[in-house]
């Protein structure tokens, strides 16, 4: 008898043993790493009851499986774009959907934190494709903005508050030419926009601000003019006090450099200070994406693609004084990643900062000789404002299959909530048009241990 229950004891002990091993490389008993289990109409993955605890730096190596929260029946979801609200418990993932007659913008929403999501919802039914959607959260409301193409490759910018309004145009200087809509909101509630407007080889950077009770746009207007070839991709924040943090992608006719331009709140008008290049030296630098840290901390990633455009990586730079002045742009991963011809042709970043101060980076890519040239999503995170940079982890986990255009925010508790589209491979699908939204969030490292019953005698 002694003997059976030390057999049975051994037995439970070298299983909790497995399932140690198991969660410290972040797999699932009985599920390859690889798996995607289909999402139910409104569940998505079950959250941890212990937040993660941001005292530990790697709070964001252990991620959830991930699931499709868009489930468009026509394999056609595109442009995820984030919106959560203040507490980080109310979250709207956002996506551009060719499940109908044209392109519509799609919604998904979840109100505990993305431990369950609504089933996708319609934002706006037009016959027009509307495209690259951006979200923010003042209050409890949801504000989108999206480029609807009237004629290609004319389009216009359009804002709407979230289940409880109408679209309304974004008047601009490039009328039917606006393109690339970007979202930030003020200290007071405020609204502010940028995007890139005028032929399509050739945009410019526009800027409009709307004030919270307002229910219509100013014309946005040209804060800077195209140098050479074209003014793209542009991206926005704006600290506490007001000031306008302003990138972009500046295209030479042989290159491509990151900008910055502050700007300044003077009553109704914003006064623009001098643009300064983030990434002189560096060659075919694109799609920026920034941040605010704490203080007057802002923080800047983009894409840099080496002279063959095959090998590319992450360059990071940061301003400790509120963007007056950078430090010199480093890389955040020395090993370079490919990507495919699918556009994305490029690793385009995406940004965040958490509450303690550590800045998180996002982007896809596959790293050369891989057996199959498809990209994953990538995740690392910085503690020391970005001095160093661990090695990133895989979050989609999805050998051979496209995974593109991740888009990363942070919940309470300081959780990461990761949303990216990925190809629906099918033989008859094209990966330049069949993907899905797939989501995912991090989880602290800890270790579950079956629980050893005692045999009474």
């Amino acid at each position: 008898m002694k003997t059976s229950r030390l057999l049975l004891v051994c037995t439970q002990l070298v299983c909790a043993l497995l399932v140690c091993a198991l969660v410290a490389t972040g797999a699932n008993p009985g599920q390859s790493a690889a798996a995607h289990p289909a999402a139910p109409d409104s569940h998505g993955p079950s959250v941890l009851e212990d937040a993660p605890s941001e005292e530990d730096t790697r709070f964001w190596e252990h991620w959830t499986e991930s699931v499709d929260l868009s489930q468009s029946p026509l394999e056609k979801a595109t442009w995820p774009a984030w919106g959560i609200t203040a507490d980080g418990q109310t979250l709207y993932l956002a996506w551009s959907d060719g499940r109908d007659a044209s392109q519509n913008i799609y919604y998904a929403k979840s109100s505990d934190g993305g431990e369950s999501w609504a089933s996708a919802q319609r934002v706006w039914e037009t016959s027009l494709d509307s495209l690259r959607p951006d979200v923010v959260v003042p209050g409890t409301t949801a504000i989108l903005s999206w480029a609807e193409r009237t004629l290609y490759p004319h389009h216009e910018v359009y804002e709407m508050a979230l289940e409880a309004g109408s679209p309304v145009l974004v008047p601009n200087d490039r009328t039917g030419l606006a393109y690339v809509s970007h979202l930030a909101l003020g200290p007071g509630g405020e609204l502010h926009l940028a995007l890139q407007g005028g032929t399509k080889s050739q945009p410019d950077i526009l800027y409009s601000r709307r004030d919270a009770e307002a229910t219509t746009w100013p014309t946005a207007t040209v804060v800077f003019t195209h140098t050479a070839s074209g003014s793209f991709n542009p991206a926005l924040a704006v600290s506490d006090s007001g000031t306008v943090h302003l990138m972009w992608q500046e295209n030479s006719f042989t290159d491509s450099t990151i900008h910055t331009m502050r700007g300044q709140s003077s009553g109704p008008d914003i006064a623009w200070g001098s643009p300064i290049t983030l990434s002189a030296g560096i060659t075919s630098s694109v799609r920026p994406a920034v941040a605010l840290g704490i203080g007057t901390v802002v923080y800047v990633a983009w894409g840099e693609k080496a002279p063959d455009l095959k090998n590319q990586y992450v360059r990071f730079a940061r301003s400790e004084d509120g963007g007056a002045t950078w430090s010199d742009p480093e890389r955040i991963d020395p090993e370079r990643f490919s990507v495919n011809s699918v556009a994305p042709t490029d690793v385009a970043p995406s940004l965040v900062v958490a509450p303690s101060g550590t800045v998180c980076v996002a982007w896809h890519g596959f790293r050369p000789g891989a057996q199959v040239q498809a990209e994953e999503i990538y995740v690392t995170c910085s503690a020391d404002q970005g001095k160093n940079w661990p090695d990133p982890v895989n979050v989609s986990r999805s050998p051979g299959i496209i995974s593109l255009r991740p888009v990363v925010a942070v919940g309470s508790g300081g959780i990461l909530h990761l949303a990216w589209q990925e190809y629906v491979a099918k033989p008859e699908n094209d990966p330049r048009y069949h993907y899905q939204i797939y989501y995912a969030h991090s989880m602290p490292y800890t270790l579950y241990l079956p629980t050893i019953q005692r045999s009474h005698p």
